[in-house]
């Protein structure tokens, strides 16, 4: 369990270090942070997702539709996964409609609230008279 830089991690594999943050960044690839807060990659992890051959600095990535199944079935797994974006996408648009409903009526409300103050339900208050004017009659 020797933990390795990420730009050693990206010799030994024979990829680039932007190869290796992206997969970092997206999940693919384990790492850690030490006290520095520089990324340490283990030797373990970089086996497990790197098919490494023992000739130094190549290396396959072991993940591919073959090693996972027939393409009937990753049809149908993208199949289901398209299924549920999709009532995932239904679900967030029937909560935006009732959210646009609530605020129209919101909106309704608020404007009557205000229509109904300058309509002179409520007293207006005196305007006072600036004391230049009351001079200016005088």
């Amino acid at each position: 369990m020797a933990m390795i830089g990420v730009s050693e991690a990206a010799r030994q594999v024979g990829r680039d270090v932007s190869t290796l943050h992206r997969m970092m960044k997206s999940g693919r690839l384990a790492y850690t942070v030490d006290k520095q807060g520089r990324r340490r990659i283990d030797s373990a992890e970089l086996e497990r997702m790197f098919d490494l051959d023992g000739t130094h600095g190549t290396a396959t990535m072991p993940y591919s539709a073959a090693s996972h199944g027939d393409s009937a079935e990753i049809v149908a797994l993208l199949r289901e996964a398209v299924q549920c974006r999709d009532a995932m996408l239904e679900d967030l648009r029937r909560r935006l409609d009732a959210s646009e409903a609530e605020r129209r009526q919101l909106s309704e409300r608020l404007t009557g609230l205000l229509s109904h103050r300058q309509a002179g339900s409520v007293p207006v208050v005196a305007q006072r008279v600036p004391w230049w004017r009351r001079w200016v009659r005088g």
